[in-house]
């Protein structure tokens, strides 16, 4: 009875610890930099479904620039400007009689990072096909995406993390 007793209670602790899930916590081990001090400006997650297509959106704010020094000593981090297979995914450009992008869109079809001047982004390209995950240059030769981007305004001492599958 005691065994029975110890096992439900074993079970019943396993499952309150699959509670809340700590996003900040996976973006911080995914980017290399604890995010967690900042506060979370805007956060949405639209992944779901059977293929898990989506995308992940937080926008966290930081007080001060020591979020950007931790950046400055991180090798996936790069200066802006953005590249242009970069500026194409988050803002869109105009090449020849065509455009391509913005992909990283709120339901309206407006772009969810402003623009940014002054700061850093990281890339890295979870496609399967992918030769090199932090490079960019094949990015729009694919029918999908699979990316995380973030891109952090040292003006504002903002971060804005992106998860997009498609």
């Amino acid at each position: 009875m005691r065994r029975i007793i110890v096992l439900m209670l074993l079970m019943i602790l396993s499952l309150v610890g699959c509670g809340e899930k700590d996003i900040q916590g996976d973006i911080s081990e995914s980017l290399g930099i604890d995010v967690r001090k900042g506060n979370v400006l805007m956060d949405s997650d639209s992944h779901g479904g059977f293929h898990g297509d989506g995308m992940l959106f937080q926008q966290i704010s930081f007080e001060d620039s020591k979020f950007s020094d931790e950046i400055k000593d991180n090798d996936g981090w790069k200066p802006m400007p953005l590249s242009q297979n970069m500026e194409a995914l988050v803002y869109g450009i105009e090449v020849d009689t065509s455009s391509i992008g913005p992909y990283l869109t709120d339901e309206s079809g407006d772009t969810i990072i402003p623009d940014i001047q002054n700061g850093y982004y990281y890339f890295y390209d979870r496609h399967s096909e992918s030769k090199d995950p932090y490079s960019d240059k094949d990015i729009l030769n694919r029918v999908s995406f699979n990316f995380t981007l973030a891109m952090y305004d040292s003006d504002n001492h903002v971060l804005y993390y992106v998860e997009f599958d498609t």
